[in-house]
């Protein structure tokens, strides 16, 4: 009942009823992990990126190995400030499921922003070979090409 309400108040734009009533499903039944999953994003919603850590690490102590939720702690953490722990679990979560957009998305947005261009560029071609067309895809390819162009502009 809680997770729905707390859905409902996520959709009607009450972040903190939504987070009330996540917490309360949480104390009902602490061992599932979707809840701290679910906090995690309210929290990185918020760019409280710290706290989402935390939610996310709860969850997956209770569900090892979980790609998404690997994914989401790397996103989480690199976001925050701890950018080459961040960037190993993204790495990770990409070698656990490498046909997640979500993923090769996320992945690619920090190592470009790492000045990682040349691996930014091959998993931005993997993720275009997943959602051919994909005009925001495309887009990003095109900025990691325009930085990488101005970074050689700069050098010479």
């Amino acid at each position: 009942v809680h997770r729905a309400l707390a859905e409902l108040a996520l959709e009607s734009g009450d972040m903190d009823l939504s987070e009330e009533h996540l917490k309360r499903a949480i104390d009902l039944n602490p061992d599932e992990p979707d809840y701290y999953t679910e906090l995690g994003l309210l929290y990185n919603n918020r760019s409280d990126f710290e706290a989402a850590a935390v939610q996310f690490q709860h969850s997956l102590d209770l569900r090892p190995d979980h790609p998404q939720t690997v994914h989401l702690l790397g996103w989480a953490l690199f976001m925050g400030g701890e950018r080459a722990r961040g960037l190993a679990l993204l790495e990770q979560a990409y070698q656990m499921d490498d046909g997640d957009l979500s993923i090769l998305n996320d992945l690619a947005i920090c190592l470009a922003e790492e000045g990682k261009s040349d691996r930014a560029l091959a998993i931005v071609k993997k993720a275009e070979a997943i959602d051919p067309g994909n005009h925001l895809l495309e887009s990003f390819r095109e900025l990691i090409l325009e930085g990488r162009k101005r970074k050689r502009d700069r050098q010479v």
